[in-house]
Parts: structure tokens; C-alpha cells; sequence
């Protein structure tokens, strides 16, 4: 919770990483603040389409949020981005 502020003032800033960006939406997740974080993670998201982190997120935070479309195209994205393993075609 402490670290959100933080995080915020970078932003305005104009200080924050990606990684901090990251951060940020992730600390919103962690405290159930799931609204925050579908935003956080979008915004990541525009920027960076492929970003599989943000893609993740976005996932979680949209499952928390009861937006099974948003999900779903996430996981699909993550699936183009993971290889195959081993066994797989």
C-alpha cells in the first residue's frame, strides 16, 4: 500500500520505469484494487501491446472485474508469445 504513492508521484513526474509502471499495477492487484489495475495494466498495454507481464495482469485484474472477454483475448495474445513446449506442434 505504502508503495502506490510512490509510484503515483513517479508517474506525474515523469520519472516512473516500465518497470515501475509494472510495479504499480501490480501493487494495485495485490491489494484487490482491481479496477486500478485494469486501468494500470491497459495503459501499460498501449504502449507496449506485447508486453506479457501487463498481458497477465490485464488477465487477472479482468477475471477479478468479471470481463471474461478481456481475459480471454489476454490469454490468447500470451499464447501467441509462448513458445511451444516439447511435446507440442
Amino acid at each position: 500500500r505504502k508503495a502506490i504513492p510512490i509510484y503515483t508521484d513517479m508517474l506525474k513526474e515523469g520519472l516512473a520505469s516500465r518497470d515501475d509502471v509494472l510495479d504499480l499495477c501490480d501493487a494495485y492487484l495485490t491489494i484487490g484494487q482491481h479496477e486500478p489495475a485494469f486501468s494500470c495494466f491497459s495503459r501499460v498495454l498501449e504502449n507496449s501491446p506485447y508486453e506479457k507481464e501487463a498481458l497477465e495482469g490485464l488477465a487477472r485484474s479482468a477475471d477479478a472485474l468479471q470481463k471474461a472477454d478481456v481475459a480471454e483475448q489476454c490469454r490468447e495474445r500470451l499464447a501467441l508469445l509462448s513458445p511451444p513446449g516439447p511435446n507440442e506442434p
